[in-house]
C-alpha cells in the first residue's frame, strides 16, 4: 500500500479535502469531502476506515496505522510565517545595560524642557 494513499485516506476521513466548485442560483459553492462528525470525533474511529488495495481487497486502516497520544503545545506562535517563541525578561538591578554594551554612555539631552 503506498504511503500517499494512506495519508490521503486519513486526510479525507479525519479532516477534509477540497473537490471542486459548483454554481447554484447565481452563487458559487465549494465542495469538500469528509467523514461525518460522529465517525471522526475520536482516534479510535480509525478502526472503521478501510482502504482499497491494488488487488481490489478492502484493508482496515488500523492494520496499517497506529495511533499514539502525545503532548503538544496548544498554540504555535508564528512571526512572518516562521515558528517563534515569546521571550519575556527584565533588566538586572546591578546595571546590566553597562555590562551588555560597555561603550554605551548616556548622551546629554538637548532642547529638553524641565518643568
Amino acid at each position: 500500500m503506498p504511503f500517499s494513499q494512506i495519508t490521503n485516506a486519513l486526510q479525507v476521513y479525519m479532516g477534509s479535502v477540497y473537490v471542486n466548485d459548483f454554481d447554484f442560483n447565481n452563487r458559487s459553492y465549494r465542495v469538500y469531502v469528509q467523514a461525518d462528525a460522529q465517525f471522526r470525533s475520536q482516534a479510535k474511529d480509525i478502526r472503521q476506515y478501510y482502504l482499497r488495495s491494488d488487488a481490489g481487497m478492502m484493508i482496515p486502516l488500523d492494520n496499517l496505522v497506529t495511533v499514539e497520544q502525545t503532548a503538544n503545545p496548544q498554540v504555535i506562535r508564528h512571526y512572518n510565517l516562521f515558528r517563534s517563541a515569546e521571550i519575556n525578561g527584565t533588566a538586572a538591578r546591578d546595571g546590566a545595560r553597562a555590562k551588555v554594551s560597555p561603550r554605551w554612555k548616556p548622551s546629554p539631552r538637548k532642547n529638553c524642557r524641565t518643568e
